[in-house]
């Protein structure tokens, strides 16, 4: 994959080896997409604080990468990352079916919540297969662990933010059932523990969502 650089911000050089450093342990993904073409932009003001992929409209194999300088502040590598493979998650069939909305589900209850919680575990699952490691670090079980309920919405609440699993859905079993043992489990509902399970074993969304239904009255 060929990269170029276009830089209208203030930025130090340093930085910018380091972003394009990141970019190129994506090159397989990015590769099986068929980007041919990356450009890297580096602009503030527009998506202040962002860092976001475009695929170009009319050249195929061109995508752009728009990186506001002030995102790389803190430890830019996981959200920079987690841009990347989306393009993975988006268009590859065999992951689409994990997350995607069928048409006979469209409109259905929690369908939309449903789908944006596999599509994030489906794009951290595909980062962890990068870096084992950022993933864990980043993970805060706080917000996880005040889901208490057994109601559809509480589940699918505790899968948006159960990066634990995508560990496991990485083939990290051991390092994501560590993970989930040290700081979730015995704070969610017994019931979410065999819905993650299911969730990892099937990685498909119809079944997510009939099982929601015959478990949670969906």
């Amino acid at each position: 994959m060929n990269v170029d650089v276009i830089i209208r911000a203030r930025i130090e050089g340093e930085l910018v080896g380091k972003v394009l450093e990141e970019v190129r342990r994506f090159d397989r993904e990015v590769a099986i997409m068929g980007i041919r073409h990356m450009v890297v932009v580096f602009e503030g003001g527009k998506t202040p604080g962002k860092i976001r992929l475009r695929l170009d409209d009319e050249e195929e194999g061109l995508a752009y990468l728009y990186v506001d300088p002030e995102a790389l502040r803190g430890d830019y590598r996981l959200a920079l990352w987690r841009e990347l493979a989306v393009i993975n998650a988006v268009n590859d069939p065999g992951l689409v079916q994990i997350w995607a909305v069928p048409d006979e589900y469209t409109g259905a209850p929690m369908s939309r919540e449903l789908s944006v919680a596999l599509l994030r575990r489906t794009v951290d699952m595909l980062v962890a297969k990068v870096d084992p490691m950022e993933l864990p670090r980043a993970f805060d079980p706080l917000d996880m662990t005040l889901l208490r309920g057994a109601r559809a919405e509480d589940m699918v609440a505790a899968l948006a933010l159960d990066v634990p699993l995508s560990l496991e859905m990485a083939g990290l079993t051991d390092l994501g059932r560590e993970v989930y043992a040290n700081k979730v489990k015995g704070k969610v509902p017994p019931v979410y523990d065999d819905f993650r399970e299911f969730v990892k074993r099937t990685r498909n969304y119809v079944s997510a969502y009939n099982y929601l239904s015959m478990v949670a009255n969906l």
